[in-house]
Parts: structure tokens; C-alpha cells; sequence
């Protein structure tokens, strides 16, 4: 917990920081795959205390927990989220095995002839989609059930899947799914995302799409906080002058996939100009839920000027709920006492 000079109340800080022994699940879900029990999500340390609401008719679920003015979009399993968690850190390694000079050697001949390379590229990602595909398939989501942020990402890989054919189809489609999948139940990367769409200029990104996808990367890698991830990220920092940490491996790579798979990345392009920016970005009650998490500026706030944002909501809240109360209280007393009279 960092230690400032803050308007912050302790005891309130103190109520957000608590971390359940363990998950809390029914077995109904383990053999039926229901939507009916109570979880929590190890990376915001939040206890959920109700179902997800689930509606027919508006998409998406919905989980209220203790103190919070808005919902959670979604509803995190502990073994959901380990399996994402599984899926993420294979991705997460498979770059990071490019550092090392025999496996970026064999990768480069092979990227290096035009025809090959991307025959190359679209096995590599089948053989991975069948992988995740045993360690997702008991937890898929249907569309409907994904967030907000999910759904539009799923809607555009879906939309431009459609473009190839059966082979390469269903390869996007059943790789949009993981990528969704990872987007749902991985909070850290959801509103680290979700905060890179706020940042990221659609016109600019149209013109320079490399240019300003990495003046968004920077500015996020420049609002983390947390001393481990930073450690973790010292390869996906620009180098400065003084600061931690060089251009190297994930920027670099970023620049190589940009530069030798020129028509895949404005496929990549393509995509993410379709989506709607709206949809992507965090809003008012992401804001609002993220705001405990102190190993990232959201929105360009630390997590002390969040929080007293936060506390100030939840304050004005509860005085205009006792408002509410007194009023209803102060018509009760009046209609008793006409009645009596």
C-alpha cells in the first residue's frame, strides 16, 4: 500500500483491499456449467456476494458486490480465470522466446520468404487455437454473455472472419473467441486495455497506425506502478534517458510483425478501426471499479486521487439515500398523522 499524504480514510481503503482465503464456488457449476454461485477474482481482491444478474434481454451479466455504487461487467470463476491465466502466460512466452538469438534466427529465415512466412503464420495460429481450445472449451462464453468492451471486440473478428475463407475463417473466429475470452477474465488486461482505447487517436491511428499505436503503448507503460510489474516489464518500456529499462523485445517486436507481415498488420489495422472507441474505452463505473487498483494510473490519475474521487461518490450517495429515507420517513409521519386527525 503506498504511503502519501492523502484525504483517504484507512478504514476505507482497508475495505477494498481484502482478499478472500479462497475461491467460493457451488458444485452445480463444476458438472453444469451454471451461472448460479458465488466467486471472486484474485486479481481485484473483491468478494462477489450476489449471482451474476443474467437478463434476456440485455446482454452481458452483471455482479454486485459490497460497497460498489455499480456493478462489475461480468462474473469471474477462480478455475476460469486460471485456465485465461494458462492461456495468457503461453503467449506471453512464445514472444519473450524471441529474445534468445537461435529461436529469433530460425523465426527470422522463415519470416523472410514472402510466400512462406504467412502459410507459417496461419499454422502457427491454428496449432494455438487448438490448444487453448482444450483448455477453454468447458468455460466458452456465448456472445451475449461477454462484457460490453468483449462483445465489440468479438463482433469485429467475427465481422471480418467472414471475409475469408472456410479454413481461415474459422482459424479468426476461434482465435477472436480467445482473445475475447482473455479480455473477460483477465481484469489486468481488460482496463489496461480498455485504458490504451482512451488514449489511442482513431484519425491519427487510421493515418500512422504504428506510429500512434506506440505513443499509446508508451503512455501506458508509463502509468504503471507496481514495482513487480515493472520488474515483469522492463523489456516493454522505451528507452530514456535515466528510466528503467530499454527498447527492446515486445516494442521491437511490435515494430518487426509491423514491418515483415506489412499485410497482416493492416488486416490488424482493419480491425481495430472498426471497432468503436466508445464501446472500448473505460467508462464511469470501469472507472469507478478499477479505482482500488494501485499498480496503474487509469486515466491518467493515481490511485490516491482515484480513491477520494471514489470515497467523495460514495459519500454523496449514501447522503442523498438518508435524504431519501428521511423523506419517505418525514411523508409517512404526515400521512399518520392526517389520518388521525
Amino acid at each position: 500500500m503506498p504511503t502519501e499524504n492523502t484525504e483517504v480514510v484507512q478504514s476505507e481503503v482497508r475495505l477494498y483491499e481484502i482478499r478472500p482465503p479462497q475461491g467460493i464456488i457451488d458444485e452445480r457449476y463444476q458438472s453444469e456449467r451454471s451461472f448460479t454461485s458465488n466467486a471472486y477474482d484474485p486479481s481485484r481482491t473483491k468478494v462477489a456476494i450476489t449471482p451474476p444478474i443474467i437478463s434476456p434481454h440485455v446482454p452481458g451479466n452483471e455482479t454486485y458486490e459490497f460497497g460498489c455504487l455499480y456493478p462489475f461487467k461480468g462474473f469471474i470463476y477462480p478455475q476460469v480465470c486460471h485456465a485465461v491465466h494458462t492461456v495468457k502466460r503461453v503467449i506471453m512466452m512464445a514472444i519473450s522466446i524471441l529474445r534468445f538469438k537461435p529461436f529469433a534466427s530460425v523465426a527470422l529465415s522463415l519470416f523472410i520468404i514472402p510466400k512462406l512466412k504467412y502459410i507459417f503464420l496461419w499454422l502457427v495460429v491454428d496449432a494455438f487455437n487448438k490448444w487453448c481450445y482444450v483448455v477453454l472449451r468447458d468455460y466458452i462464453l456465448k456472445e451475449r454473455l461477454f462484457c460490453t468492451s468483449a462483445r465489440e471486440l468479438y463482433r469485429a473478428g467475427i465481422k471480418y472472419a467472414k471475409g475469408y475463407g472456410p479454413y481461415k475463417r474459422e482459424i479468426v473466429e476461434k482465435f477472436t473467441i480467445t482473445i475475447c475470452m482473455i479480455w473477460e477474465y483477465d481484469n489486468s488486461y481488460r482496463y489496461r486495455g480498455q485504458d490504451l482505447f482512451g488514449i489511442l487517436n482513431k484519425k491519427e491511428f487510421l493515418k500512422r497506425p504504428l506510429k500512434e499505436f506506440l505513443r499509446s503503448w508508451d503512455i501506458g507503460i508509463d502509468r504503471e506502478m507496481a514495482e513487480a510489474t515493472i520488474e515483469r516489464r522492463r523489456e516493454f518500456i522505451k528507452g530514456k534517458k535515466g528510466a528503467i529499462g530499454k527498447r527492446i523485445i515486445v516494442r521491437n517486436f511490435i515494430i518487426a510483425y509491423a514491418l515483415i507481415f506489412r499485410k497482416s498488420f493492416k488486416e490488424f489495422v482493419t480491425v481495430i478501426s472498426s471497432l468503436n472507441f466508445d464501446l472500448m474505452k473505460l467508462d464511469h463505473a470501469d472507472l469507478y471499479m478499477c479505482s482500488n487498483r494501485s499498480d496503474y494510473h487509469f486515466d491518467g490519475k493515481n490511485f490516491f486521487d482515484r480513491m477520494n474521487e471514489r470515497i467523495a461518490e460514495d459519500r454523496k450517495a449514501e447522503e442523498t439515500r438518508q435524504q431519501i429515507i428521511k423523506n419517505e420517513n418525514d411523508i409517512k409521519v404526515k400521512e399518520a398523522s392526517i389520518s388521525k386527525e
